[in-house]
């Protein structure tokens, strides 16, 4: 019988290596479900400068016709919120459970491979449990790691762009204090390792 062409993907020492090659197949799936978090994720990055600019109109006595673009503004992005969460989501759980049954098959084709000794001597109940259980730890991994990944990626470079649109002397000042407190950050840990 031949081996399921996934399993020769896999290589148990390099795990994250494995499943980016089980994804492989399905990065344009991924890009697409990325693009559908990016505007999804974007009132949190976005919605500060808008409420930030009606706080200036405002303050600064300005005509309420200035307030209309950034009020609209405000409710197209918060409207594309929910159609964006809902493509995500199909999209990204139509990725995770390909992938499981990918990696389903992969795993069950390995054994398969496998002398009729191991089979006499393992049982089939055992084998067939922790298959099942790997496969759900790593849909379980793709729905936790996959959103978050996005989140922390987007609201990152989001916060830059904008500080870099906004207040181009405070990213000048962050591309020079993160360096030093990298390095600060790093000497402390490793004398508090020394001494302790």
């Amino acid at each position: 019988m031949t081996a399921h062409p996934a399993a020769d993907g896999l290589d148990g020492s390099r795990p994250f290596r494995s499943l980016l090659r089980l994804l492989r197949p399905q990065s344009a799936r991924l890009l697409g479900a990325a693009i559908a978090f990016l505007v999804k994720d974007s009132p949190t990055w976005v919605l500060p400068v808008v409420t930030g600019s009606i706080i200036d109109i405002v303050v600064a006595h300005g005509p309420l016709t200035r307030l209309v673009p950034w009020a609209l503004g405000a409710l197209l992005i918060l409207a594309l919120n929910y159609p964006f969460n809902m493509i995500f989501v199909r999209v990204s759980s139509r990725t995770t459970r390909e992938l499981a049954v990918e990696l389903r098959n992969a795993l069950t084709a390995r054994p398969q491979r496998l002398s009729l000794g191991f089979h006499n001597e393992q049982s089939a109940a055992i084998i067939q449990t922790k298959v099942v259980r790997d496969v759900e730890n790593v849909e379980l991994l793709m729905q936790q790691a996959f959103p978050t990944f996005l989140s922390s990626t987007f609201t990152l470079v989001g916060a830059v762009v904008i500080t870099t649109i906004t207040a181009p002397a405070f990213t000048l000042l962050f591309a020079l204090t993160v360096p030093v407190v990298a390095v600060l950050i790093r000497y402390i840990r490793k004398r508090s390792a020394e001494r302790n």
